[in-house]
């Protein structure tokens, strides 16, 4: 029962995780590109609390509805990719550069830019957690970590 919840829970963990990793490091590279005198606390919140929390939320459990328990260790990470380009990526920019008040506080950044280097950087993370949740050299590295 244990590990059958587990199977669950560590997609999902890891997830929120990688997406918050993510959207921090997205966060800080482009509030130092900003030349803005307001506070940067609202685009904080936005970036990391809905785009990071959220979006990981969201990554995990698709993955736990789609993926984990159906496909093989190549197959999952290749999904996982799929998905976190799709959801970290591509909704997450788009929702960003087009209804966040946010995006106009970071006035030194292109919105192309912006937007390209999120999908890549989302790519990336899924390749990394879709290896953490789905082979087993992951997981043991998973395991250590307590997730």
């Amino acid at each position: 029962m244990e590990t059958q919840r587990a199977m669950f829970t560590r997609p999902l963990v890891l997830s929120i995780f990688v997406s918050v990793g993510l959207e921090l490091i997205t966060f800080f590279f482009y509030a130092l590109m900003a030349e803005t005198s307001h506070s940067l606390l609202t685009p904080f919140i936005w970036i990391v609390g809905f785009g990071g929390i959220g979006m990981g939320a969201v990554l995990g459990v698709l993955l736990d509805l789609i993926l984990v328990g159906r496909v093989t260790a190549k197959d999952g990470i290749k999904g996982t990719i799929l998905l976190a380009a799709l959801t970290m990526g591509v909704t997450a920019k788009l929702l960003t550069v087009n209804f966040a008040p946010v995006f106009h506080d970071l006035s030194g950044t292109n919105a192309l830019v912006y937007f390209i280097s999120g999908v890549t950087t989302a790519i990336g993370s899924g390749f990394i957690l879709g290896w953490l949740v789905f082979t087993e050299e992951g997981g043991r590295i998973a395991d250590k970590l307590g997730v």
